[in-house]
Protein backbone atom coordinates (compact mmCIF):
# COMPACT_ATOMS: atom_id res chain seq x y z
CA UNK A 1 0.00 0.00 0.00
CA UNK A 2 1.51 3.02 -1.09
CA UNK A 3 0.90 6.25 1.37
CA UNK A 4 2.59 8.80 -0.86
CA UNK A 5 5.95 8.92 1.40
CA UNK A 6 8.78 7.01 0.06
CA UNK A 7 10.31 6.36 3.70
CA UNK A 8 7.88 3.59 5.31
CA UNK A 9 8.50 1.14 2.12
CA UNK A 10 12.08 1.76 2.16
CA UNK A 11 12.55 1.20 6.18
CA UNK A 12 10.21 -1.86 5.60
CA UNK A 13 11.80 -3.10 2.46
CA UNK A 14 15.26 -2.85 4.46
CA UNK A 15 13.57 -4.70 7.65
CA UNK A 16 13.30 -7.49 5.80
CA UNK A 17 16.51 -7.70 3.85
CA UNK A 18 18.16 -7.24 7.13
CA UNK A 19 16.11 -9.90 8.84
CA UNK A 20 16.66 -12.11 6.00
CA UNK A 21 20.32 -11.69 5.47
CA UNK A 22 21.16 -11.90 9.19
CA UNK A 23 20.11 -15.10 9.68
CA UNK A 24 22.73 -17.90 10.08
CA UNK A 25 23.57 -18.36 6.31
CA UNK A 26 23.34 -15.70 4.99
CA UNK A 27 22.59 -14.95 1.30
CA UNK A 28 21.37 -18.18 0.77
CA UNK A 29 17.26 -19.28 -0.10
CA UNK A 30 15.38 -18.41 3.45
CA UNK A 31 13.98 -22.01 5.04
CA UNK A 32 11.59 -22.17 7.96
CA UNK A 33 13.63 -23.36 11.08
CA UNK A 34 10.78 -22.63 13.50
CA UNK A 35 13.55 -20.82 15.82
CA UNK A 36 13.35 -17.16 16.79
CA UNK A 37 14.82 -15.93 13.83
CA UNK A 38 12.33 -16.87 11.32
CA UNK A 39 9.56 -16.17 13.96
CA UNK A 40 10.83 -12.35 13.96
CA UNK A 41 10.55 -12.90 10.02
CA UNK A 42 6.97 -13.59 10.30
CA UNK A 43 6.28 -11.11 12.83
CA UNK A 44 7.78 -7.94 10.22
CA UNK A 45 6.75 -9.38 7.06
CA UNK A 46 3.07 -10.83 7.64
CA UNK A 47 1.62 -9.67 11.22
CA UNK A 48 2.74 -5.71 10.99
CA UNK A 49 1.49 -4.91 7.63
CA UNK A 50 -1.85 -6.75 8.81
CA UNK A 51 -1.78 -4.83 11.69
CA UNK A 52 -1.28 -1.20 9.59
CA UNK A 53 -3.89 -2.15 7.29
CA UNK A 54 -6.73 -2.63 10.08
Amino acid sequence: MYTGKIRVPMLFHFANDFLNYAQVGGMTAQTWRGDANDWLNLLVQVVVPIAITI
